[in-house]
């Protein structure tokens, strides 16, 4: 996330520890997941993320240690122990139900509001079910808490709430994460700020600071284009001809 990702800083003994202990979590991560799908590689990735607070390439030993015992535990037992208290009635009350539940509940919504998207209104497109109060969030799937969302109107939605989710994720289990996670965030849009002021005065931030307000207020002359002198200019006296003239 934040941190770095090379291991230049570490003396040489603690370095080779890290290598081997990432070669040995990768090992793992590839018994678990096809890394050659791209669908498989985002699911590690999100698993990783979600049980250590870290990348893969930039967690620390001691992340990296937890992560290996969590993969190991994973592997042998088919969940890692912070879900061995999940039973198979709770995976299915927060999956949101099975594919057959999530059928009825659209063809409810079809045959009460019509076979349309509720966002933009068509209804020429592919239409998903989408819960109003995710299940990321707490929701439920019943037909009061679903409509129905075209493709593109499902994908917008989804990113706001999955935002959303992420951020209570992390706050509940790494705060200081989210902290540093918050201040990079701002660190980068400051960033842009000063790059945008630069580009559009021709100075940069620092240099208007310690220029009078008169000074910093006022904008860069913009440069014309196309006026060439010498041969090719037109003399100022000279009148322009009209094309009959000419």
């Amino acid at each position: 996330m934040i941190r770095q990702q090379n291991n230049a800083g570490l003396p040489d003994r603690e370095r080779r520890a890290l290598n081997a202990l990432k070669y040995r979590c990768h090992k793992l991560r590839a018994e678990l997941w096809d890394m050659d799908n791209r669908k498989d590689r985002m699911n590690a990735n999100h698993w990783i993320v979600g049980h250590i607070g870290e990348s893969f390439m930039t967690a620390n030993i001691e992340e990296l240690e937890r992560l290996e015992f969590y993969m190991k535990q994973k592997i042998a037992n088919g969940h890692c122990p912070l879900h061995i208290e999940e039973n198979a009635s709770t995976r299915y009350k927060r999956d949101g139900g099975s594919t057959a539940a999530r059928k009825k509940v659209k063809e409810k919504l079809i045959e009460k509001f019509g076979e349309k998207c509720v966002d933009c209104g068509r209804g020429d497109v592919l239409l998903t079910l989408d819960h109003i109060h995710p299940i990321s969030l707490g929701g439920k799937n019943e037909v009061d808490n679903c409509q129905l969302l075209c493709v593109p109107c499902h994908t917008k939605k989804t990113k706001v709430d999955s935002k959303i989710a992420f951020e209570r994720y992390f706050a509940e289990n790494f705060p200081e994460k989210l902290a540093a996670m918050k201040a990079a965030q701002e660190e980068r849009r400051k960033a842009k700020e000063e790059a945008r002021a630069m580009k559009r005065t021709g100075v940069s931030p620092q240099v208007l600071s310690r220029m009078p307000d008169a000074a910093a207020e006022a904008p860069r002359p913009r440069r014309r284009r196309g006026s060439r002198g010498g041969r090719n200019r037109r003399p100022a006296s000279e009148p322009r001809l009209s094309p009959e003239a000419a």
